[in-house]
């Protein structure tokens, strides 16, 4: 549900492997159910593409797209819907980013008729990201430097300006600063405690070696103080 002055707009929304899949807003709620219904089940054709091909490197884009576009319309046809007409849907990628920049990283606005672009620039974003959440600094600036490249990419392939889309990154990246350094302050204590922590179990472990040494001597020296008592009596 969208607040617009003097109207109330809804649509619908899912997402499917880090992509959105949106309808046009109307005025009906029950017309945005119906769209929401039958984004289900494209949610449901595109799910199978998608988690194959995330999978399989040797999987080309022009192979996938136009049979993926084919099911999805032979979908809504069956719910006597048009893509375009009808749900006006659009997708675009969707990547978690909240280490830097406090929220989701959109991507452009694809539509069915241009769902190869739009795949190849998911792709392009989900190998970029990954699937790992950053534990260290490193691996944080590593992860968003690859990111924020290929998000600039998908936007100047789907001919906007990288400029201003850059402009907008950093922009976010401004807002993200606290919480990238509260998170950085986080790890660097936890790292902090865990080598405390590493370091005691090692003086533990030494110690722990040292009593063990000094009772085997001295139940060495035992055992040579009688045998030397033994031979002093028996002499």
């Amino acid at each position: 549900t969208h607040r617009r002055p003097g109207r109330t707009l809804h649509s619908a929304v899912v997402h499917v492997e880090r992509l959105e899949l949106r309808t046009r807003e109307v005025d009906c709620k029950a017309t945005a159910l119906k769209f929401r219904t039958a984004l289900l089940v494209v949610k449901g054709e595109i799910a199978a593409e998608l988690s194959r091909w995330k999978s399989d490197g040797a999987v080309l884009d022009k192979a996938i797209a136009p049979e993926l576009v084919k099911k999805v319309s032979a979908s809504l046809g069956k719910l006597g819907l048009d893509a375009d007409r009808d749900l006006g849907l659009y997708f675009r990628a969707t990547t978690p980013a909240r280490q830097w920049i406090g929220t989701t990283l959109c991507g452009p606005v694809f539509h069915l008729r241009s769902l190869e672009a739009g795949l190849r620039g998911w792709k392009l974003m989900q190998r970029a990201r990954g699937e790992n959440t950053p534990a260290n600094q490193q691996d944080l600036d590593q992860t968003w430097a690859r990111a924020r490249r290929a998000h600039l990419d998908l936007w100047e392939v789907a001919g906007r300006s990288r400029v201003d889309a850059a402009r907008r990154l950093d922009a976010l990246e401004a807002r993200g600063a606290a919480r990238r350094k509260e998170l950085v302050k986080r790890w660097s204590y936890r790292d902090q405690r865990r080598q405390e922590a590493q370091a005691l179990k090692q003086r533990r472990a030494h110690a722990a070696a040292l009593r063990l040494r000094e009772r085997t001597e001295a139940r060495i020296h035992r055992i040579l103080a009688a045998w030397a008592v033994q031979a002093a009596t028996k002499a």
